[in-house]
């Protein structure tokens, strides 16, 4: 969210029943083509492979993660990447 000088925080919200989602997100890739032709077909949004399931209420397993495995979107995440990789040797 890029800041503005309108731009306040409302409300801090209860963490304490959230997780972190990471990436990559792993389907089969039959069921993952069918699902993301059907959500193209009805012009549903969604914002990763997931949330397409989800409009199929079709069931997400869950597996533990790491928070070793940092994303890498943005330039900026390459120096703390860097950062890690060189702390680790």
């Amino acid at each position: 969210m890029s800041s503005s000088p309108h731009s306040y925080a409302k409300r801090t919200i209860d963490r304490r029943h959230m997780w972190q989602a990471q990436t990559p997100q792993v389907f089969r890739l039959g069921q993952l083509q069918k699902v993301l032709t059907y959500v193209a077909e009805h012009e549903l949004t969604i914002t990763d492979e997931a949330s397409a399931f989800e409009c199929l209420d079709l069931p997400i397993r869950l597996v533990t993660g790491s928070r070793q495995n940092i994303k890498l979107t943005y330039p900026d995440d390459a120096i703390l990447l860097t950062a890690i990789i060189n702390a680790q040797f």
